[in-house]
């Protein structure tokens, strides 16, 4: 039986004090992009705790999605491919998209929402059922983006959202509910734009 201690790994006194140095830049960084060390170029500008917390460990965890990639180069194609395939990346011949997770998720994905239309978003370990009225449906949609989000690396297409907002616009106001509820159907707009605008602590994104 496999001792979990033996995946413990100590960090060495300066291997710690590099981290909390890196704290401390972070902190008084003007946003995101600027105190990151390798990802200067992501979809993020404002920093939080949730960022900070993701962007500790992604020079470590580009080493080890590295050595997945490399390994498994190694089985299909051999040594030599697979030297050539770190080589090229130091030497910025390839680009890998976000690599700190290249090797355990997915990037980018376009996703249909009809199951959540009908089941909420139970059906993802999440507690929304269906939802029945706008209100309930511009809510559940932020949990949903917020729980797919989680299982890739990039961004999350939902491209029917759109079109399920004026079903439940129409079905709560009528068919001309942008004469009838034309702030009503702004506020819950204003508030999806918001809210998947927010830093997600499970994400650092």
């Amino acid at each position: 039986m496999t001792n979990k201690k033996s995946f413990f790994n100590y960090l060495t006194p300066e291997q710690i004090q590099k981290k909390v140095d890196f704290i401390n830049f972070y902190i008084g960084a003007t946003n995101n992009a600027s105190a990151s060390l390798v990802d200067p170029n992501s979809n993020v500008s404002e920093k939080n705790m949730g960022t900070l917390k993701e962007e500790m460990y992604k020079f470590e965890n580009i080493q080890v999605s590295r050595k997945i990639i490399k390994d498994k180069i190694t089985e299909m194609f051999g040594d030599d491919l697979a030297d050539q395939y770190e080589e090229d990346i130091e030497s910025h011949l390839l680009y890998c998209h976000d690599e700190t997770l290249a090797a355990f998720l997915p990037y980018c994905a376009s996703v249909t929402m009809y199951p959540f239309l009908l089941n909420g978003t139970k059906c993802l370990g999440g507690t929304s059922k269906a939802p029945k009225n706008l209100q309930s449906f511009c809510g559940s949609f932020v949990n949903l983006v917020y729980q797919l989000a989680t299982n890739w690396a990039g961004a999350t297409a939902t491209v029917e959202f759109l079109m399920y907002f004026d079903y439940f616009a129409r079905k709560q106001y009528g068919d001309n509910y942008l004469s009838v509820a034309r702030d009503r159907i702004a506020q819950e707009l204003q508030g999806v734009v918001y809210a998947l605008n927010q830093p997600a602590a499970a994400r650092g994104k």
